[in-house]
């Protein structure tokens, strides 16, 4: 028989058993967390072949977890905190900044998580995932802000509601005048600004973009690989810049206009259809006239003539990388088409810019503006058509157009870097360029302009969801790392590479592997490295390591 003593004896026993394997477990858990601790450099721990995952207990210059405490600005010189607060006086009122971050992939070597721009609501998507926290920052050193300027008047507040509202939707603190400010995102650019920047800023401008943006550098530089490759550079109609106008005078010397012979004048410089005309009589072309054969067989929406405008983001030159947005839009003419020749003075038949068709009274956004959907689907049902086969066409000339100022851009940073004492790395710039693409009835996509800068105003419903999209996505590839204004160093520490080459390659592997939302990573790709790299006049060593970090890895 059990006595009462023996269930009470046993009771105890199995109690103590139990808090013993409790208090193990614990001792336990601690030797594992300071093991991994102890084993990990550069904060990042090889848990697999090129896999990487980081450490968050880690106690990283400024956080604790997901807490960034405030620290004593006193440790820093007086003349330090005095400049720092002068020149971010935006801050002062602020008491904490809180941001959603998102945790590199375990493809990336640093540890340094960057902000994540949520979508609003209207967008009708969510972008959150669980790579994604929500931090606090009490510390103002380390306060994330930006500049928008789109006026010659630095302290200027006007801005475009696409650029403007995420900042704000996303606690991005907006300054004035800032050239020290994480993100500057500027209509036009000005390269002195970036002279003495921190390699955590990001600027929306490349050095050498008017070699594709300026439409006789884009031609030039065509044609330059046309005669090399003219097999693969053909998306361009053959066109005349002032370097070669005498020879399409002496070439077509008995011009007629006709029908079947039409020929542009578009004026060196000019935007929005300004100045375009058809030419009439080849003795009345300006030296700096462009003159460009006219597609006169254009592919019809509704009998109306129109263009794509298409969105494609290249995150630096030295690895480059090139992101293609696949939400775009059309823009149709106003008025039915035809080549009469007595009605070739007709901007709202044979011109698409939006500028040139909403002057038209009546017309209104949706008549003349397309979402990229409602094309699809007009293509198909009345042509037969997959928008893909068209659209894989389109991203084979974004790849060959951008690859054309690579080396020119590369010589360019690094002139900067040498001559003027720049410390400018490729990550620093990004440019988001405006791609004009207009297809034929043979289903050919042509190269019509590329745009610095392209048009932010926004017009309809889908418009806004477009653009707002394009702005969230674009913040989050290029990354924002909050960094100290005062010190420049990380907050959450920095990050170590063998030398400049590597670090190049593993802040491309970070941004490759982020989400990149409505953009689509169209170079380097495992699968056209080999084809596209023969165009390169230059292969640069960060181009060449990056390309082999990529073949190797097959997930990246």
């Amino acid at each position: 028989m059990f006595t009462l003593k023996y269930f009470r004896g046993l009771t105890f026993n199995m109690y103590y058993i139990y808090k013993s394997s409790i208090l193990y477990i614990a001792i336990f858990q601690g030797f594992l967390s300071n093991l991994v601790k102890a084993l990990r450099k550069n904060e990042c721990l090889n848990i697999g072949p090129n896999s990487y995952q980081v450490d968050r207990s880690i106690n990283y210059s400024g956080c604790i977890g997901n807490e960034c405490k405030s620290n004593n600005l006193k440790e820093y010189r007086t003349e330090d905190i005095e400049k720092f607060e002068k020149k971010f006086k935006e801050f002062k009122d602020v008491e904490q900044q809180d941001l959603s971050m998102l945790s590199p992939s375990n493809y990336c070597k640093c540890h340094q998580r960057t902000v994540y721009f949520k979508y609003h609501d209207f967008i009708g998507k969510n972008n959150t995932s669980e790579n994604i926290d929500n931090v606090t920052i009490y510390n103002k050193e380390y306060f994330v802000g930006g500049t928008q300027n789109f006026s010659k008047n630095p302290n200027s507040k006007f801005s475009y509601e696409c650029v403007k509202n995420p900042y704000e939707y996303n606690n991005i603190i907006r300054l004035f005048n800032n050239t020290e400010s994480n993100l500057l995102w500027h209509n036009s650019s000005n390269m002195t600004l970036i002279g003495t920047f921190n390699k955590y800023q990001r600027y929306n401008h490349i050095f050498k973009h008017s070699d594709i943006t300026l439409k006789n550098r884009l031609y030039d530089n065509f044609l330059r690989f046309q005669k090399k490759y003219p097999k693969d550079y053909n998306y361009m109609t053959e066109t005349y810049t002032s370097k070669r106008l005498e020879i399409f005078k002496n070439r077509y010397k008995d011009y007629k206009i006709s029908q079947d012979n039409l020929w542009l004048v578009k004026p060196r410089g000019s935007a929005r259809g300004k100045g375009i005309h058809f030419l009439e009589d080849i003795n009345n072309i300006n030296k700096t006239d462009i003159i460009t054969r006219y597609i006169s067989n254009p592919l019809l929406l509704e009998k109306k003539k129109f263009d794509l405008r298409i969105y494609v983001l290249v995150t630096g030159h030295d690895p480059l990388k090139i992101y293609i947005f696949e939400d775009s839009f059309a823009r149709l003419s106003s008025d039915e088409y035809d080549t009469e020749l007595n009605d070739l003075n007709n901007v709202y038949k044979h011109l698409t810019n939006v500028s040139v068709n909403k002057k038209k009274k009546t017309n209104n956004s949706t008549s003349y503006v397309w979402s990229v959907k409602k094309v699809k689907r007009y293509l198909l049902e009345e042509y037969g058509v997959e928008f893909s086969d068209i659209w894989k066409k389109i991203e084979d000339i974004a790849i060959k157009a951008v690859i054309t100022m690579n080396k020119s851009e590369i010589k360019r940073e690094k002139e900067l870097n040498s001559k003027n004492n720049f410390n400018i790395k490729s990550n620093n710039i990004f440019e988001v360029y405006g791609f004009d693409v207009l297809i034929d009835n043979n289903m050919k996509p042509w190269l019509l302009e590329i745009n610095l800068s392209p048009d932010l105003s926004i017009n309809s419903k889908f418009q806004k969801q477009l653009k707002y999209r394009l702005m969230d996505d674009t913040f989050n590839i290029v990354g924002l790392v909050p960094y100290s204004h005062i010190t420049g160093l990380a907050m959450e520490g920095e990050c170590e590479y063998k030398d400049p080459v590597d670090e190049a390659v593993q802040q491309s592997v970070c941004e490759i592997t982020r989400p990149t939302g409505g953009y689509k990573r169209i170079f380097p790709l495992k699968e056209n490295i080999d084809y596209y790299k023969k165009f390169f006049e230059e292969v640069s060593p960060n181009n060449q390591a990056l390309w082999d970090e990529i073949q190797k890895n097959e997930k990246i």
